[in-house]
């Protein structure tokens, strides 16, 4: 697997092992902001939880708007 830059990233790398365990829902009520379920059974890898933040803020925008408090 690689990133857009091109720099290869390992099958065992600990932040693309613990996205791979996020499950994702989406609800839209069609009056009104639509939201992004997040839910993971682990916490983010150590020193990964501003970029794990960006990614989930970014997806919740493409999906509704602006994320409340997290």
């Amino acid at each position: 697997m690689g990133r857009f830059s091109g720099t290869e990233i390992s099958d065992d790398n600990p932040t693309l092992k613990y996205l791979q365990t996020i499950h994702l829902s989406v609800a839209d009520d069609l009056k009104g902001q639509g939201s992004l379920g997040w839910t993971s059974p682990d916490d983010p890898p150590a020193g990964e939880d501003g970029p794990i933040k960006q990614i989930r803020e970014g997806m919740q925008t493409a999906v509704g708007g602006p994320l409340g408090e997290l």
